[in-house]
């Protein structure tokens, strides 16, 4: 089946894959390089601009902050103050029931001398004229008669003072009560009106402080941006610098010198195309084929083992799908039996990048059929990948 196959791929292997010319290699390089500094420059736009966007928030937030403690302020001084007009409110109403109790008293004593008066008069009426005269002059002497004469003058004269002091300090408590009840209605509409501008202060407080947590949230947002911004830019500038190595190095004529672009230099250490059960399968012929069997679900994500240019993507008669990627100095990568692959010809991978889903066929009924070469040569995938973590079956 492996013949077969070499038979189909001969032309692919020898006209599209062999040999990596330097000129293309450098390219290659170059080409990368400059798109990692145009990502990042890009990066540096996105760093600066969520930076603006992080400090106007901030900005925003220490504003509200200074208002929201204004407002507190301005909230406990309402309060203070309906707590004074709701005390005012309490001492008018106390007043208006001393004075009403005081009202009554008066309005009492003023019934009690009326009644006294009026026992008088009459008793001074039912006398009659020659009853008053009998009583002024049953006196013996001159003197006698006018000190009885000043007495009964003195009395109704009294009585009349009593009485009129009586009703003018009704009138006063009539007139104070009528104030007072006119301060109470004062108070009460004060008191709902400094407790209206209370509860809008609470809302307003409630809208702000619900605001000020927005903020909180949006500059959280930005800073976790800017980390994860920065953090690919550190990344960027790692990948840039060893380009920049790898560029120097071969502008130098150092093309065998061994990089971490260097396909030769990942012996070991590349990452499985799949995650799955590695088993070598057994070819017709008795002998084991070059490559290794992944199994593993259907639809399972095929990733790159390392950076390199698609050179084909199609099917292959027994092998189902077959894509095909070049790795540089002759290094290919061969993966059989997907469902799909998405990447077309010409295109170029990063080392970990989806270029597909798994299927089945011939090889297995899940998963893939995996190989990799150095020009027309099989090299054994099992000394080549890091399979640490996966089970491997002879």
């Amino acid at each position: 089946m492996i013949r077969r196959l070499s038979v189909l791929l001969v032309f692919v292997l020898t006209g599209l894959l062999w040999p990596a010319t330097a000129p293309a290699q450098q390219d290659l390089i170059q080409n990368e390089l400059s798109s990692q500094k145009r990502r990042l420059q890009s990066l540096e736009t996105d760093i600066k601009r969520n930076k603006a966007k992080a400090t106007r928030v901030e900005a925003e937030r220490v504003a509200a902050l200074r208002k929201l403690k204004l407002l507190d302020k301005r909230i406990t001084l309402q309060w203070k103050k309906l707590n004074q007009a709701k005390a005012a409110w309490t001492k008018t109403e106390l007043d208006l029931v001393e004075l009403r109790k005081d009202l009554n008293d008066k309005a009492k004593a003023l019934g009690t001398l009326r009644s006294q008066v009026e026992q008088r008069l009459r008793a001074l009426r039912e006398t009659g004229t020659t009853g008053i005269l009998n009583i002024l002059f049953e006196a013996h002497t001159l003197p006698e008669l006018l000190s009885r004469q000043t007495m009964l003058k003195i009395i109704l004269e009294h009585d009349k003072k009593l009485r009129d002091r009586y009703q003018r300090e009704l009138r006063q408590y009539a007139a104070r009560e009528k104030e007072l009840q006119k301060k109470q209605i004062q108070q009460k509409e004060l008191v709902k009106r400094i407790e209206a501008e209370a509860l809008t202060l609470e809302e307003r407080k409630q809208e702000k402080t619900a605001f000020i947590e927005e903020l909180r949230s949006q500059g959280d947002r930005y800073r976790g941006i800017i980390r994860e911004l920065e953090r690919a830019r550190t990344s960027l500038k790692e990948i840039i610098a060893r380009l920049s190595q790898e560029d120097s190095g071969r502008k130098q004529g150092l093309d065998n010198q061994t990089t971490l672009f260097d396909f030769a230099a990942q012996k070991g250490k590349l990452t499985p195309p799949v995650v799955g059960q590695v088993s070598v399968p057994i070819q017709k012929d008795g002998h084991k084929a070059p490559g290794v069997i992944f199994s593993c679900p259907v639809g399972t994500e095929i990733r790159a083992i390392f950076d390199g240019t698609v050179i084909f993507n199609g099917p292959v008669e027994g092998y189902g799908n077959v894509i095909i990627l070049d790795h540089g100095h002759g290094y290919l990568s061969l993966t059989s039996q997907g469902m799909t692959f998405f990447k077309d010809v010409g295109a170029h991978v990063t080392e970990g990048e989806i270029i597909g889903l798994t299927g089945g066929g011939a090889w297995t009924r899940k998963g893939i059929y995996f190989e990799i070469r150095h020009g027309e040569n099989y090299l054994n995938p099992l000394k080549w990948l890091d399979l640490r973590g996966l089970e491997v079956r002879d």
